[in-house]
């Protein structure tokens, strides 16, 4: 029966009906980017496309795609593969199920956006990409695994260990099988979960030689000369360099400040000495 419907999904029919939903949704964006009347605030599809066709061949697009899609790649690699095993591992104790459920549930609720601006601070803003996409995924592929575990069928689990089948094979064979509708359903939101929580991350923080590091934006370095401020300087650095950095760097600045103040102190009162020593002659 699947087969039958994976043969219908791809019929010319069908093709050309998805082809015709996704040219709808095209000129709605289309119609909806010129009403709005700006390319900044919405550009239409054909400027995307132009511009998208100006940057493929260059190098500096390849080298942006492969930083950032490298740390999403990897925060989603390790959220799906501790998800698993703590699944797993959560199925099979419960005590740990219920340790992990009041932190995994905390994760799952906590918007995204506000987990990265304190990434940010804490770690700085290269690594905070992989961090957010491990944040946003693990919660779903830790619930998937538990759902799938506690629907299965112990028949089949049964059955192998009579017959001495191994443990690694009766993973394979039975587990594995019965996880796997559950995990493909799960990934296929992950995905998008995991695309949006690392290009956010990276917009936020703007690490160089991401998506974030836009083209036409002021430099980091610029940026870092305007906060002479020491709580702005210090506001700023923490979400450039992370926590320590800004902690390190705002000692610094207090100490310009108050050699600078003292300095700023003591003019005057050399001013005032020279003009009595001028009076007096």
């Amino acid at each position: 029966m699947s087969a039958e419907n994976n043969k219908a999904s791809v019929t010319p029919r069908n093709a050309l009906r998805r082809a015709g939903a996704v040219a709808f949704w095209l000129l709605v964006w289309q119609l909806v980017s010129m009403a709005v009347g700006s390319e900044l605030l919405l550009a239409g599809p054909v400027t995307v496309i132009v511009r998208l066709a100006q940057l493929v061949p260059t190098a500096a697009f390849w080298s942006t795609v492969g930083f950032s899609l490298a740390r999403i790649a990897a925060g989603f690699a390790v959220a799906f593969a501790l998800g698993l095993v703590l699944g797993l591992a959560a199925h099979r104790w419960h005590a740990l199920a219920e340790l992990l459920a009041p932190a995994v549930s905390f994760l799952k609720s906590v918007p995204i956006v506000c987990v990265i601006v304190l990434l940010l601070m804490w770690v700085g803003s290269v690594r905070v990409s992989a961090i957010a996409v491990f944040l946003a995924v693990f919660p779903a592929i830790y619930f998937s695994v538990l759902e799938g575990r506690s629907a299965a069928d112990p028949g089949l689990g049964e059955l192998l260990r009579v017959m001495g089948v191994s443990g690694w094979r009766r993973f394979l064979a039975d587990t594995w099988q019965q996880l796997l509708p559950y995990l493909v359903a799960t990934c296929r939101n992950a995905c998008g979960m995991a695309w949006k929580a690392g290009v956010a991350a990276e917009l936020i923080g703007s690490p160089r030689g991401s998506m974030g590091d836009l083209p036409g934006k002021t430099p980091a370095r610029d940026r870092r000369s305007l906060c002479v401020d020491h709580r702005g300087g210090g506001a700023f650095l923490g979400v450039r360099e992370g926590l320590p950095g800004a902690v390190a760097r705002n000692r610094r600045l207090g100490a310009c400040g108050e050699r600078a103040a003292a300095c700023g102190g003591a003019a005057p009162a050399a001013r005032a000495r020279a003009r009595a020593g001028g009076n007096h002659v």
